[in-house]
């Protein structure tokens, strides 16, 4: 009769420590979503900018500025040009 009531306890044990170490694991994704950091780096104007394709980018220009201005695409298609942005300036 003891023997039944320790292995029947062991079992109730072993069954509330599984139960707790799945709802710590499925809670962990709720209170810690995002365990990701990413170093980002103050905002710097383009020193140069160029584009490179058929129809190309024109207004280069503004695209250095942070004037609310934008580059604009010649054409009707969104594909086939490509921008390229730096900060060295030769």
């Amino acid at each position: 009769m003891v023997a039944f009531l320790v292995n029947r306890m062991r079992t109730v044990f072993q069954t509330v420590y599984k139960s707790l170490v799945f709802f710590v694991f499925i809670a962990s994704f709720f209170l810690f979503p995002s365990m990701s950091l990413a170093e980002t780096t103050p905002y710097r104007t383009a020193g140069w900018v160029d584009s490179v394709g058929d129809p190309s980018y024109t207004n280069l220009d503004k695209c250095q500025k942070t004037d609310g201005e934008y580059c604009n695409r010649t054409g009707e298609t969104k594909k086939g040009a490509t921008l390229y942005f730096g900060w060295l300036v030769i």
